[in-house]
């Protein structure tokens, strides 16, 4: 056997006999859960090559009268050690391999769970916007009825998210019947427009959990909150009470939560109890109660599954040691464009969000730093390592994402990543994790970062993110 095979073996061989334990080690990669994968692979590495080793020596020994069995354990162990040692780089390679696949798999599960086209219509039409809602929208877009001469006296005609997004529609310069199929496809700069509008629309805003009586206490989603900060703001977490729809885990004020949990406010104001939940369902997406939280995560869930509704190209952006998410939207080029990445001659990757394009402006924010950026597609060609596009100003690179009023300050934030990356503690991350680490130890360039997320989109739903040995290699562990 390969050394260099050692180690994919090794994991798989883990992965198959724990695979809750290996689970909860990677879910959140901190300087303690690494040391741990660390022992528990160099462990399985050292029995799998004492396997291999005592099975070469007994096939020798068939074949040859000189047997020598003067050799120590000890001598054996130390032999082992010194393979080990030599080995140490495949570890190191396959590990960020192993992680860089894990991130792409989790990305590309939103895509395959996004919702029908007929659901989120669905999910279009089961909300009445609250009468203050309806009013808004008819002082920021006008009256789309024909009844009313845009009249802003008038009864509000958008009842509902889905008469909202027809007349951003007609807003675009298109009409329904030109909507192609169900999916609302829309063609050239009036697709542009189109997203445009969606995106700065109550529809996709950011809303805080809060109050859903008064509306007089927030609970920020703050990063360094603590239990103490949560017990004081009346934040509590109880069980589900099998109401909930779409319920899912995620990050919240700092840590990740499971599936299973339901954040409960007393509200320290009115007294009143108000629930809410993380939720990928569009219908609990487009909650336009009072009080019920829309935040990053629920954000960029519905706006992948407007952009599937729409048919608009979506792929994800996840940066690595940061609790964060956002999406990159291909669309028309226009002649503002001529700076921004381009995929074909006509397209570019758009990113509306100003706190997304200007992410490494985010480091100045004091909750600690990002370690890389990376862009997940269910195309293959799509999926890339985007840090160094993330780190230059449009001026500076042609596909440098960041406004070119911040070019001056990106040397001091590619500087700060770096630092970062080398941070074996994670202390100096926003998660406190290590995948910025994982991947400088490996020394794993942006190039084999982009084939290695390429190949985990090409195989996602035919093998598992741990599985990186062939299939003869893998019926060979012992």
């Amino acid at each position: 056997m390969k050394t260099s095979s050692v180690a994919a073996l090794a994991l798989t061989a883990l992965y198959e006999r724990d695979s809750v334990l290996l689970e909860q080690k990677f879910q959140h990669l901190t300087a303690p859960n690494l040391k741990e994968i660390d022992t528990l692979l160099w462990n399985e590495e050292k029995r799998i090559l004492k396997s291999r080793s005592i099975h070469d020596t007994n096939m020798n020994s068939s074949s040859s009268n000189n047997n020598d069995s003067n050799t120590s354990d000890a001598d054996v162990n130390h032999c082992f050690d010194l393979m080990l040692l030599k080995n140490n780089d495949n570890h190191n390679r396959v590990l960020a391999q192993a992680v860089i696949r894990r991130l792409v798999f989790q990305g590309l599960g939103k895509f395959r769970n996004l919702y029908s086209i007929e659901e989120v219509e669905e999910a279009l039409v089961s909300h009445t916007l609250p009468q203050h809602l309806q009013e808004t929208l008819v002082q920021k877009y006008g009256d789309d009825t024909n009844n009313h001469n845009n009249n802003n006296s008038a009864a509000p005609n958008n009842k509902t998210w889905k008469d909202a997004l027809d007349q951003l529609v007609k807003l675009s310069g298109r009409t329904l019947e030109e909507l192609n199929d169900h999916a609302g496809t829309v063609h050239g700069l009036d697709k542009r427009k189109l997203w445009e509008l969606i995106l700065e629309h109550p529809m996709t805003a950011y809303e805080p959990f809060k109050c859903q009586h008064c509306g007089q206490v927030t609970v920020q989603d703050d990063a360094t909150s603590t239990p103490q900060d949560n017990e004081k703001l009346g934040l509590s977490m109880v069980e589900p009470n099998g109401s909930e729809i779409g319920l899912r885990g995620g990050w919240f004020r700092g840590r990740p939560y499971s599936s299973t949990t339901i954040f409960q406010l007393k509200c320290t104001n009115c007294g009143e109890i108000s629930r809410w939940y993380r939720s990928g369902h569009p219908k609990m997406l487009l909650n336009p109660s009072m009080g019920w939280g829309r935040l990053c995560g629920e954000q960029e869930d519905l706006r992948l599954h407007l952009a599937s509704y729409l048919g608009i190209p979506i792929r994800m952006c996840l940066p690595l040691d940061w609790d964060h998410v956002w999406t990159e939207f291909l669309l028309p080029r226009t002649n503002d464009d001529s700076a921004h990445d381009t995929d074909g001659q006509d397209q570019t990757w758009d990113i509306r969000d100003d706190s997304a394009r200007n992410f490494a402006v985010r480091l100045d924010e004091g909750i600690g730093s990002w370690t890389g950026v990376l862009a997940i597609s269910p195309d293959p060609d799509w999926c890339q390592d985007v840090t160094n596009e993330y780190l230059s100003s449009e001026n500076q690179n042609v596909h440098g994402r960041a406004d070119s009023v911040h070019a001056t300050k990106m040397p001091r934030y590619r500087e700060l990543v770096e630092i970062a990356q080398r941070d074996t503690t994670g202390d100096s991350t926003q998660a406190k994790t290590v995948i910025g680490f994982i991947l400088k130890r490996a020394n794993w360039s942006p190039s084999e970062v982009s084939e290695t997320m390429k190949r985990a989109s090409t195989e996602y739903g035919s093998k598992e993110w741990w599985d990186l040995v062939d299939d003869d290699e893998a019926s060979r562990i012992i």
